[in-house]
């Protein structure tokens, strides 16, 4: 992994800037409300002209509700949005305008709510922190080229790194580049192609493995039994079943509520990938697990397991928590990856990634012909049905289904 930069070497500054007039570019500023994410919120719009005689309208969000006092509130920052618009056009050729510093600022001003979800600015902070401000550092703008950019990404793939979380960095790094473009820092940003994803991707384990997986865990891992035909029958991201609390499960309606995702790393709770809640049922067999496992009827592990370092128990908010010597805890992503490899590694399946399950179980739904992508895309809660079609190649195409159409 690229070594971090140095604090002194990474400015919130964009670089020296000449001063100018408002009156030059004829900003016009108003004080409106816009409605984002189903949200009222005051913004300041400005309408101006640029140093080419073009007409620009920039917004900047307030987060404040529209009251009386917020509007007065607002109107006080107008004279320092003018100078934020006013820097922007007068920074001269000859000025430096540092990468570092130019990736802060853009993360600062566009890179979090209401722009984006609070999952992808932490996202966004970790790409730019790790990996581009270390490389790019304080490398002109407007000298970056494509080969930085080349240079760039096969020092990522030289460190091993997937070719998804390059993909990740190499968004970040073209949001930034178009931010400048549309500062009129450079007049073309170069850009770069994502890496093609591995087809461990969509890997998905067959109904052998599956059946080799869980006679492993009914042995040596028997209280992660429940969790994870959880993951194997509904599909569910890992940070989705980790948020999963007692209220979740309808055992009336034997359906599992999903309102949202863990973060482990922050310790947060986040709403779902699409920001939607969504409703998945349960089967008999899931339906008796889970029964099992909440009423503590779980089998205990045979005598020959070794380096038995953690178990799962229900906990009185979640549905899911480990249990340890000193107490209950929290049970987090990384306790499930270090189970869930020991679990492959033993059994010699091969693993490829967290979402295992989760394409094992689209795969298996596909593979069985009685489900349509329109039913896998609502269980598994993509937003776009572009996203269930890797699946659709999977679908069998048998006499029976041709034979209930009367095609004359």
């Amino acid at each position: 992994m690229p070594a971090k930069i140095p604090k002194h070497g990474i400015s919130h500054l964009t670089g020296p800037v000449e001063v100018g007039d408002a009156r030059d570019l004829e900003i016009r500023v108003s004080v409106s409300e816009q409605k984002i994410r189903g949200k009222t919120t005051l913004v300041l719009c400005a309408r101006f002209k640029d140093t080419n005689g073009k007409n620009k309208k920039s917004i900047k969000v307030l987060n404040l509700s529209p009251t009386k006092k917020n509007r007065v509130l607002a109107g006080r920052m107008v004279d320092d949005f003018t100078d934020e618009i006013t820097s922007r056009y007068f920074i001269t050729d000859k000025d430096p305008v540092p990468f570092s510093g130019f990736a802060r600022e853009t993360f600062e001003r566009i890179m979090r709510p209401p722009y984006v979800r609070l999952s992808t600015q932490l996202l966004y902070e970790r790409n730019i922190r790790l990996h581009i401000a270390p490389y790019f550092q304080d490398l002109d703008v407007r000298k970056i080229t494509k080969h930085h950019l080349d240079h760039f990404v096969s020092i990522l793939l030289d460190e091993g790194f997937s070719n998804s979380m390059i993909n990740s960095v190499v968004g970040t790094l073209n949001s930034i580049m178009t931010r400048a473009v549309d500062m009129e820092i450079i007049h073309f940003a170069p850009k770069r192609s994502r890496v093609t994803p591995s087809k461990a991707r969509d890997a998905y384990l067959t109904r052998q493995q599956v059946g080799v997986f869980f006679q492993y865990v009914e042995r040596h891992r028997p209280t992660f039994h429940a969790l994870y035909l959880t993951l194997l029958q509904t599909g569910m991201r890992i940070g989705e079943l980790l948020c999963l609390r007692r209220d979740s499960v309808d055992w009336d309606n034997r359906t599992i509520r999903i309102t949202g995702t863990y973060n482990s790393c922050k310790n947060l709770v986040f709403p779902t990938k699409t920001g939607k809640p969504r409703t998945v049922p349960i089967g008999d067999q899931l339906l008796e697990k889970l029964q099992q496992f909440v009423d503590g009827r779980v089998p205990k592990p045979c005598s020959s397991t070794k380096n038995y370092f953690i178990s799962i128990v229900p906990g009185d908010e979640f549905l899911f928590d480990k249990q340890r010597p000193e107490g209950v805890e929290k049970l987090k992503h990384v306790n499930m990856r270090k189970v869930t490899n020991r679990i492959f590694r033993k059994t010699g399946i091969p693993h490829s990634g967290d979402h295992v399950f989760r394409h094992t179980c689209a795969s298996l739904l596909a593979q069985s012909g009685t489900c349509t992508l329109h039913d896998i895309q609502v269980l598994l809660g993509h937003a776009s049905i572009r996203t269930t079609e890797r699946y659709a190649h999977l679908l069998p195409a048998t006499t029976s289904l041709v034979n209930k159409i009367k095609w004359v």
